[in-house]
């Protein structure tokens, strides 16, 4: 009597927080790849030995380093944002770049959350100082791409409900 074929093995159970990506490759082959979805790190495949232990460091997310409501979680959290993942390569790179003019403890620390008229009016001018400073340093197209990336930060925050109003409204 002839044996019959044993059933294929059940497919890897995809742990939670893990996404799959297809590509298709120019040979015409397709490829699986996957990432964290917390973090968007790329792990390796399901089979490999090593992806428990990779999951699990791109699990791991570093403690705040700012309080809740200041410049600094608030940009932590855009650059962990779905919007920061969607955004162009070559756009984060030229935020980034004028964003480092506030990535300073004086400014990380400033409080952006609730703030009374008088402190959200001495934050806009400060941020406008900072922006004619850049201009007058590395010319005009500088300061504005500043303000653009900064104006970025804070139409997030609105949008998501963290702040009432942006200090980089209707800036000329």
């Amino acid at each position: 009597m002839p044996e019959a074929p044993s059933p294929p093995p059940s497919p890897t159970s995809r742990p939670r927080g893990v996404r799959a990506v297809k590509a298709r490759r120019a040979d015409g082959t397709e490829a699986t790849y996957w990432y964290c979805r917390l973090t968007g790190a790329r792990l390796p495949d399901l089979t490999d030995p090593g992806f428990a232990a990779a999951l699990a460091a791109a699990r791991s997310l570093p403690p705040p380093a700012w309080e809740d409501g200041t410049l600094g979680a608030l940009l932590a959290d855009w650059r962990r944002s779905q919007e920061w993942r969607a955004t162009a390569e070559a756009t984060k790179s030229s935020r980034d770049r004028y964003l480092r003019a506030i990535e300073i403890p004086e400014y990380l620390g400033r409080r952006v959350v609730d703030l009374p008229p008088v402190e959200f009016r001495r934050l806009r001018a400060d941020l406008l100082d900072l922006r004619d400073a850049i201009a007058e340093a590395r010319g005009p197209g500088a300061g504005q791409v500043f303000g653009q990336a900064v104006a970025s930060l804070f139409a997030w925050a609105v949008d998501r409900g963290r702040i009432a109003l942006s200090p980089m409204t209707r800036i000329k």
